[in-house]
């Protein structure tokens, strides 16, 4: 057994340790309901782009609209729901933006039975599911420093990022499942209930761990009569998480590394596919199990994150996990037919494994270093800059496949991503702040609060 795997049975996520994390009050509501919602997103994603393709029968320019908006309307909402994050009581966000999500998608077989369901009303279903999907990833980010001790959230943050990982997969292929069993319009009923079990379970959350943080929001807002100076007042506020990436270099570095890596890896995804049937010449059922060797890399990354914690520290491992785990993903040019795709399986493996162990330490640094009453414009901040990059490089990795071959974007995309970690090699990563232990013990009080 390796060492990860001896200290996951010995002092991991199975330990003793573990077991009394996961006893605090609210922990095990808030991994299960996160789990289920985050699943149910999965199943809406493959049941609603069907629905408008064969029982509407929309052509392939709706299709491809209700793609778009939701992605642009993302990029337009997002700044404001963090702040909405800040300013609210995150437990009634969280719980609200699950029954509303159950609502929307039960509705679909409900105007469908009356015959009212139309492409228009679903374009609009799938952009308010967006808008919720935002919100409560937004509010999950800010749930940890509330429900646990400083020094336990690493561990609660790497069982989230496992069970993200879990989800992504598992929810993809129970909805494919759904379908084949009940029908789409059942498989939404069905999808509607993970949603509601989501919203019953968050209604666990120890509703005195939420107000503090409220109160002080709420003393911070300076009510004025001056439209002008309101808006100016509220602009300032939706910019405070860029403002707060400016004061921090270590945060900037961080996310610098972060969006070169989403960047480049949507170049790679872009091309996965075309990669694995044209160039490796793997079948279509080989597609299937490359994704599940992805996944399996992404779930045991949250197994082992806290061991690599420890071993490296909470800032350290960022950079051993984007230059030392993240090594494989230069295997991804080297691959060909035959033999030659465990090459490919084995980088992708392991940097969905480094991926999630990163952004698991990721999340924990900027729960630790932000104030609370910060959290959701930060996430929010983050967020942005990282979609805009997504969608820019999938624009351009598009246009560029018109011209040039798979191999040689591929061969970028690998040395892209590696190439990520180097923004991490700064004295930032290997001295300690002084801003950062304060902020990081002052966290530790307010989480035992």
């Amino acid at each position: 057994m390796s060492r990860c795997g001896a200290w996951i049975w010995s002092d991991g996520i199975l330990s003793g340790t573990a077991q009394n994390t996961l006893r605090l009050r609210g922990v095990r509501p808030f991994l299960v309901s996160s789990f289920t919602a985050n699943t149910g997103t999965e199943i809406s994603g493959i049941i609603i782009p069907l629905v408008a393709i064969t029982v509407l029968e929309a052509s392939n320019a709706w299709v491809a609209t209700i793609e778009a908006v939701a992605a642009i309307v993302m990029l337009v909402i997002a700044l404001p729901i963090g702040l909405i994050v800040d300013r609210q009581n995150r437990r009634r966000l969280l719980i609200s933006s699950y029954l509303l999500g159950a609502f929307l998608i039960a509705l679909i077989p409900v105007l469908w039975f009356f015959g009212a369901l139309t492409v228009v009303w679903l374009l609009v279903a799938a952009v308010a599911l967006q808008v919720l999907g935002v919100l409560s990833d937004l509010v999950t980010d800010t749930v940890v420093p509330s429900l646990v001790p400083n020094g336990q959230m690493d561990k609660v943050n790497g069982i989230y990022a496992s069970s993200r990982s879990v989800a992504e997969v598992g929810g993809a292929g129970l909805g494919g499942a759904l379908i084949s069993a009940f029908g789409l319009f059942a498989g939404l009923l069905i999808n509607a209930a993970t949603f509601l079990f989501s919203a019953l379970l968050a209604f666990r959350l120890p509703p005195e761990k939420f107000e503090g943080v409220q109160a002080e929001n709420e003393t911070a807002v300076k009510p004025t009569k001056d439209i002008k100076s309101r808006a100016k007042q509220i602009a300032a506020d939706v910019g405070a998480g860029f403002t707060f990436y400016l004061q921090k270099p270590r945060l900037r570095l961080i996310l610098a590394s972060s969006v070169t890596s989403n960047v480049f890896s949507t170049v790679a995804g872009t091309v996965e596919f075309l990669y694995l049937i044209r160039v490796l010449e793997v079948p279509a059922w080989g597609v299937g199990v490359a994704v599940g060797v992805t996944a399996v890399g992404g779930i045991l990354g949250g197994l082992c994150n806290s061991f690599f914690v420890r071993l490296f520290g909470s800032v350290r491992v960022m950079l051993v996990t984007q230059l030392v785990l993240n090594v494989p993903i230069l295997l991804l040019p080297l691959a060909f037919p035959g033999i030659g795709v465990v090459y490919y399986l084995a980088g992708w493996f392991f940097y969905s494994f480094s991926s999630v162990i990163y952004a698991s330490a990721v999340i924990t640094y900027r729960q630790r270093v932000v104030p609370l009453n910060m959290l959701g414009r930060v996430g929010a901040a983050s967020r942005w800059i990282n979609s805009l990059a997504i969608a820019g490089a999938a624009i351009v990795t598009a246009a560029t496949l018109t011209s040039v071959e798979i191999w040689p974007v591929v061969l970028v995309s690998s040395v892209g991503i590696y190439a990520s970690g180097f923004w991490l090699l700064n004295r930032h990563f290997w001295q300690n702040s002084p801003e950062d232990t304060e902020l990081s013990l002052r966290r530790g009080g307010e989480s035992s609060r």
